[in-house]
């Protein structure tokens, strides 16, 4: 027997259907309750239920896609108090300005409440 590790946090719920049994993402470090709560719904059975958080995990992913990915990670971290450094060649630290635009984008859709971020650090 072996374990199957999902390798994109986009696809963890179709990744369950195949088996996985775990999962290496960075989404994962912000999000660990509703990935909880979708392989709860999964092994239930209530797949509606796993589709909707997946779903609105996916919505933190087309955000998150639309800056450069380490760097736009990096700044969440630093935001969640745990400060990783800065970006190395060939990745650039965001902007304050990209910041911004990020936690904007990801306040719009309700995702900042589910992140463990201080409101305080936006």
């Amino acid at each position: 027997p072996f374990m199957i590790f999902n390798g994109y946090d986009e696809c963890f719920l179709p990744s369950l259907s195949i088996g996985a049994t775990g999962a290496v993402g960075i989404g994962y470090n912000f999000f660990t309750p509703q990935f909880r709560e979708i392989i709860s719904a999964f092994n239930k059975g209530d797949h509606a239920a796993a589709r909707k958080i997946q779903k609105t995990m996916n919505q933190f992913y087309e955000i998150i896609l639309t800056f450069p990915l380490i760097p736009s990670m990096k700044a969440l971290f630093r935001m969640k108090g745990l400060d990783l450094g800065p970006s190395r060649p060939p990745f650039v630290d965001l902007t304050p300005e990209q910041v911004a635009l990020l936690v904007g984008k990801l306040k719009a859709i309700d995702a900042w409440k589910y992140m463990g971020i201080p409101e305080s650090k936006a």
